[in-house]
């Protein structure tokens, strides 16, 4: 989308009359006015003014039709010509020792330049504006400001951020909006979510509704899409809907695809497939829409080109032979039937295109059905609340899963006075978890049920022997297993049995509030050399202390000032100030501390703790 942004500059004229003068500029002014709307009609109303300026000698009018024309060639898409009237603008302006108004050209210039892809010559034409700038000592907002622009098209994000940062601090009332916006751009393409949301947010409110309507549309869906990565999908689907309901009553297609894509990605996240779907449908659709139209319109500007180059060489070709007007107009012609049949080949191809969209969406629709399917036997295996309640009454369990289905899941059982509970950690996430915690959970369900065991590490020996056969295929050694977790509580005399493959224990004790660490064995639940007997651990445990068991996933998570790993031993730490608050105090803590650190990085891992009060 062309941002026409250039800045008519028009000036006092001592030369011609007061009345011709105030014509021109009113010619000008309505030429401005309806660049975008009617641009034929502003390239003929630039000419009239260019016409009636060289006939009174009104020099300021010349610059001003220039800037016109200049305006009117890049809304073509002319680039070239945009610059070529610019410049003689400007050497016109140089004679008037006009000094502010070649600046913005010049400024104007580089932005035209940064959308060629010419990024030296963006930078050159910004540090000329700069230079006259620092001169008159006027603002720098719109130089930094469009530095910005031109080191994001080169990469370079992080000076990007310094330049909108800079223009940000300097910029007025009436740009502040654009500069916040600009920051907010650039904190979301360095996937720095949450401070991309402060100067969005910061941004909303300072719009125009009347005057800056498609811009607040462009944030509100950009809020929206960010709150979707923050883990707010629910409400930045509200935003979203927001900005879909601007974008229909603007008409504007492409923030209409842009909107329909974010909710998309929003609906995936919360879970419901058949609206993302919908939504990725109308975007592939629209889009298809969209490049058909892009096509007719090159169509309709080659022989408006055609019309306007012929019209302006009029009195030429009146002086020329007609058989050369003719064979002229021939050419033109085969031009136009050679791009008519780029375009009918590119619509045939369209065609094929959306005819390959389809199959691919149904593709998709019976790959979200199959996960779909996988995660509601994943959420079948689960224990329900109620039944969490009965075996484990006083406790809380945080499940996070890193995809929509987990390769993390916890698991309970009651056996007379036994209160079974463990936190298992499957290979992989996703769908290939999953499917493994499936078999995992049903090992579990086998070895005490079916084989009537109790004891934790004869359970794991029996799990093992289980998934193991299971996997067997043929001979193949497949690797696939699992870490876990599990304890064995007598609710009557409160002994506490533990086994673990690779997964530790905590107990945090009530009266001296010290963590007491029990290793797992170093071994998985699966194939492994050297695989030994796991060991089952016997603690005494008291009234009010806390028992804790987990995967890897939280202190396996990435974030920090640093990037860092969160670690086991700050895990432990957290645990210890956490266990003398309430079950629910702990479970809010534990996640919203996992949110901090995270930040803006992608969750790397499956997260599943589960604390227990004796």
């Amino acid at each position: 989308m062309k941002n026409l942004i250039i800045i008519f500059i028009f000036f006092i004229s001592y030369s011609a009359s007061a009345n011709v003068k105030q014509e021109i500029d009113s010619i000008l002014q309505l030429a401005k006015s309806i660049v975008a709307s009617n641009p034929e009609r502003t390239k003929m109303l630039a000419n009239e003014a260019m016409e009636l300026s060289l006939d009174n000698n009104y020099v300021e009018g010349q610059v001003g039709s220039y800037t016109v024309k200049g305006v009117y060639f890049y809304g073509k898409g002319n680039y070239d010509k945009a610059i070529t009237n610019l410049l003689e603008s400007t050497k016109i302006a140089e004679g008037l020792g006009k000094k502010e108004m070649i600046s913005k050209t010049y400024n104007n210039v580089s932005i035209i330049y940064n959308e060629m892809g010419n990024y030296e010559s963006a930078l050159q034409y910004l540090n000329m504006s700069l230079k006259i700038k620092k001169e008159l000592g006027i603002s720098l907002w719109s130089i930094y400001f469009n530095q910005s622009m031109v080191y994001e098209s080169l990469g370079n994000l992080n000076k990007a951020l310094v330049l909108a940062t800079k223009a940000d601090s300097m910029s007025s009332k009436e740009n502040k909006a654009k500069s916040l916006n600009r920051v907010g751009a650039l904190y979301k393409n360095l996937k720095k979510y949450k401070q991309a949301l402060k100067y969005y947010e910061k941004a909303i409110v300072l719009y125009n509704r009347e005057k800056e309507l498609s811009d607040f549309g462009y944030t509100m869906k950009n809020i929206g899409f960010i709150k979707g990565k923050l883990g707010k999908a629910g409400e930045g689907i509200i935003n979203l809907n927001i900005a879909l309901d601007i974008a229909d009553s603007l008409g504007h297609k492409n923030l209409l695809s842009a909107t329909y894509g974010a909710l998309s990605d929003n609906y995936k996240i919360i879970g419901n497939y058949k609206k993302a779907l919908e939504f990725q449908t109308l975007g592939i659709a629209l889009d298809d829409s969209i490049y058909s139209e892009k096509n007719l319109t090159v169509i309709e500007e080659m022989r408006t080109k055609y019309e306007t180059d012929k019209k302006d060489g009029e009195i030429e070709l009146q002086k020329s032979q007609k058989l050369i007007a003719y064979g002229g107009i021939g050419v033109a012609i085969l031009l136009i039937a050679f791009v008519l049949k780029g375009f009918l080949d590119k619509k045939k191809s369209n065609t094929k295109l959306f005819q390959k969209n389809i199959v691919i969406r149904e593709k998709n629709k019976e790959i979200l059905d199959s996960i779909n399917y996988t995660k509601r036997i994943q959420e079948a295996i689960l224990p329900s609340p109620s039944v969490i309640k009965q075996v484990i009454p006083s406790s809380f369990i945080l499940y996070k899963p890193k995809d929509v289905i987990s390769g993390d899941f916890y698991w309970t059982e009651q056996v007379g006075d036994l209160s079974l509970f463990a936190a298992a950690d499957c290979t992989g996430h996703g769908v290939p978890g999953a499917m493994v915690s499936v078999v995992c959970h049903g090992a579990l369900n086998r070895a005490v049920r079916e084989f009537g065991l109790t004891d934790p590490g004869k359970i794991l020996d029996k799990v093992r022997e289980i998934v193991i056969e299971t996997f067997q295929k043929d001979g193949d050694n497949v690797q696939d297993g699992m870490d876990i977790a599990l304890c064995a509580l007598n609710r009557k005399t409160g002994e506490l049995q533990y086994a673990g493959a690779n997964n530790p224990l905590y107990v945090v004790k009530k009266d001296s509030g010290d963590l007491q660490e029990t290793k797992a064995s170093k071994q998985p639940i699966g194939n492994y050399d050297n695989a030994k007997d796991f060991v089952t651990h016997n603690l005494n445990v008291s009234k009010g202390d806390m028992i804790y068991v987990s995967s890897d996933g939280y202190a396996d998570q990435f974030g920090g000032l640093k990037e860092k790993k969160f670690m086991y031993g700050k895990f432990k730490k957290l645990l210890t100030s956490l266990s003398k608050a309430t079950l629910e105090e702990q479970k809010d803590k534990l996640f919203s501390d996992f949110e901090a650190w995270k930040g803006d990085i992608e969750q790397v891992d499956d997260v599943c703790v589960i604390g227990v009060k004796i």
